[in-house]
C-alpha cells in the first residue's frame, strides 16, 4: 500500500476510498495496523544480506508489477 500510495495508485485495491490517506486511513480501512511490536531476542544473531547488482536492470517484463520486500526470521535456539 505504501507504493501505491507514493505513486498515487490506491484507486488500483477495491474498498480503499478514493481520499484514503496512507496514515490515517490505513487501519480503518484493512482492519489492522500497518505497523507492528518489535520483537526482541535475548539471544545471539546471526544476519545475512543478500542483494541483486543495483547497476543492473532486472527483466520483470513478464510480470504486471515489482516490489521490495523485507523478509525477518527470528528463531529461538534453546
Amino acid at each position: 500500500m505504501q507504493y501505491l500510495y507514493d505513486v498515487k495508485e490506491t484507486d488500483r485495491v477495491t474498498g480503499v476510498p478514493a481520499t484514503f490517506e496512507m496514515y490515517n486511513d490505513f487501519e480503518k480501512t484493512f482492519g489492522f495496523s500497518p505497523y507492528y511490536d518489535a520483537v526482541y531476542v535475548d539471544a545471539p544473531v546471526t544476519s545475512f544480506w543478500y542483494s541483486l547488482d543495483a547497476s543492473k536492470p532486472v527483466d520483470i517484463n513478464s510480470y504486471e508489477y515489482m516490489m521490495t520486500v523485507t523478509v525477518n526470521n527470528y528463531e529461538k535456539n534453546d
